[in-house]
């Protein structure tokens, strides 16, 4: 019964990859023998009890985009293993969000550029053609994370990954999957933009999604610090100029609902006046500095970027020296 099973669930695996229109005569056809049991990783993750829902749908994002790289799959799943088999030692980092937010935007970029018509790159090196193999253990391990998503626990976190998988879901050629992340999506923007009494961190993550869709059309990095700017910019075409605007006005008239003195607010103004700045749009970026200023109360551009503060932190919205002396590991 259950190689009977198993012969069921891998033919339906391939017909939604036929469905999905991504099989083509390019992509070599492979027999259910040559398959073996390659997905028993994706399951162990999917049915494990012992990691919390969060790093499990991250995990198996993580694998989707693994199997979408291509390269050694064993050594691949051998990583994913050690996941399961020590599960304490992979928890959030303090700096979840921020590693959401950067794989948010590198996924928008990818998908975009897999599906665009313009000559390869060097910021196209990272796609290349996948092996049906792939495409089927891509789409399992998607199907997963799709279904323990709503066990994730925060706000930021599970819409993140939501929008992940929309990415990865276009890149795979899987429309009606995606849609259906997509839709989760915007039933979030809308209660984001109109709810009377809306969470602060889906704010958050819903200005933070709508900036990684802007950063898919134009890919410019706002750093924390002066010195991090990148100077290079890739062309863009005036229409991608006006949707990436749109994504990223959007964002900042939501964080609006926030309290003046919120970060995140904020950041998302000081974030939109660098990129104006980046593009050449001067007036423009000259409209979000005062919008900025009038938030923090200053017209010091000083404040425009962080001070060090203690242990490695960053010191937001002040223009004179606050820290002194050693971190004090002690």
């Amino acid at each position: 019964m259950t190689q009977i099973r198993e012969l069921k669930r891998k033919k339906a695996l391939l017909a939604i990859i036929f469905a999905s229109g991504v099989l083509n005569t390019q992509l070599p056809v492979f027999s259910e023998s040559e398959t073996q049991s390659t997905d028993s990783i994706i399951e162990q993750l999917a049915n494990s009890t012992t990691i919390s829902p969060e790093i499990r749908a991250y995990s198996l994002l993580s694998l989707a985009r693994s199997y979408l790289k291509g390269g050694d799959r064993t050594k691949t799943e051998a990583a994913f293993a050690n996941i399961i088999s020590a599960p304490t030692h992979f928890k959030p980092s303090s700096r979840w969000h921020n590693e959401l937010g950067s794989w948010a935007n590198q996924a928008s970029f990818e998908a975009r550029a897999a599906s665009s018509a313009k000559p390869k790159t060097e910021l196209h090196s990272g796609i290349q053609e996948i092996s049906a193999e792939n495409l089927v253990l891509a789409t399992e391990a998607l199907h997963q994370v799709v279904t323990h998503l709503d066990n994730v626990s925060g706000t930021f976190a599970k819409l993140n990954m939501y929008f992940i998988a929309s990415r990865l879901y276009k890149r795979l050629g899987n429309f009606d999957e995606m849609k259906k992340c997509d839709k989760v999506l915007e039933t979030a923007f809308y209660a984001a933009e109109t709810g009377s009494s809306v969470e602060c961190e889906q704010i958050y993550a819903v200005s933070s999604i709508l900036n990684s869709m802007a950063y898919g059309l134009i890919p410019i990095h706002i750093a924390d610090h002066q010195s991090q700017q990148i100077a290079t910019i890739n062309l863009f075409t005036e229409n991608e100029f006006k949707e990436s605007e749109k994504l990223k006005l959007r964002a900042a008239a939501i964080v609006d609902r926030l309290l003046p003195g919120d970060h995140v607010r904020r950041k998302v103004h000081r974030d939109l006046a660098l990129w104006y700045m980046k593009l050449g749009k001067v007036e423009k970026a000259e409209s979000e500095k005062q919008a900025l200023f009038k938030l923090v109360d200053s017209k010091d551009e000083k404040i425009l970027y962080p001070q060090h503060g203690r242990c490695g932190g960053l010191i937001w919205w002040v223009t004179v020296s606050v820290f002194s002396g050693s971190c004090g590991m002690g």
